[in-house]
């Protein structure tokens, strides 16, 4: 099996539940209603779920690699910096238009098409590191997002009401909600009884389709 032939066995199967889904709307058999209902689930409670499950059981000390971090957040940081540049040079917008677009740039779907698609090429347990990034993913982007959405702006909040700002986007976050557990129990050794984390994992399960 030859290696383009390898990649298009990895990321088909996800992309078949992409365009299921798309064909489903198409189609009628699923309503404006019943997407909603799908996004507060899998947001609000399967994908915490998933992401609870994964750092709880994570060996922090070995997953939380410097260079792996630095590495991929340092790329994002250039990216999102690209955009606003590219969106204020070549394109002429204002400056918050700018920064909105480079906060565009800067978020990666490592989640929700990160995962399925590492651990069809690499089974789960190459997942860690995906978490290790996920884990710290809406702290960093907000922060860098906010604070420069800030400084562009003329009546900018100042420091504190900016770490405010962003203390309560990271706080309302189901996803960070979810890990913050998950890293809560993983300090106390995944002290949950099993018949919880059963659950748990048949939540988790649902998340990415």
């Amino acid at each position: 099996m030859g290696p383009l032939l390898d990649i298009l066995v990895t990321v088909v199967p996800v992309f078949l539940v992409l365009g299921a889904g798309a064909a489903a709307v198409r189609g009628g058999i699923v309503t404006p209603g019943t997407i909603d209902g799908a996004m507060v689930f899998a947001q609000g409670i399967a994908l915490p779920c998933l992401l609870f499950a994964a750092v709880a059981r994570l060996d922090l000390g070995d997953v939380f690699d410097p260079g792996l971090l630095v590495s991929f957040y340092g790329a994002a940081t250039v990216t999102f910096a690209l955009g606003v540049v590219g969106a204020r040079i070549l394109f002429h917008r204002r400056p918050g238009e700018a920064v909105a677009i480079g906060f565009g740039a800067l978020f990666s779907n490592s989640l929700l098409l990160g995962l399925p698609i590492t651990e069809r090429a690499f089974g789960t347990d190459a997942l860690a590191p995906n978490i290790a990034i996920i884990s710290i993913h809406a702290p960093y982007c907000y922060l860098i997002g906010i604070v420069t959405m800030e400084i562009a702006r003329a009546d900018g909040r100042g420091v504190w009401a900016t770490v405010r700002a962003v203390g309560r986007a990271v706080g309302r976050n189901g996803l960070m909600i979810g890990l913050a557990i998950g890293f809560g129990v993983n300090a106390t050794g995944g002290w949950l009884p099993e018949p919880v984390w059963v659950a748990v994992d048949m939540m988790a399960q649902a998340a990415l389709p």
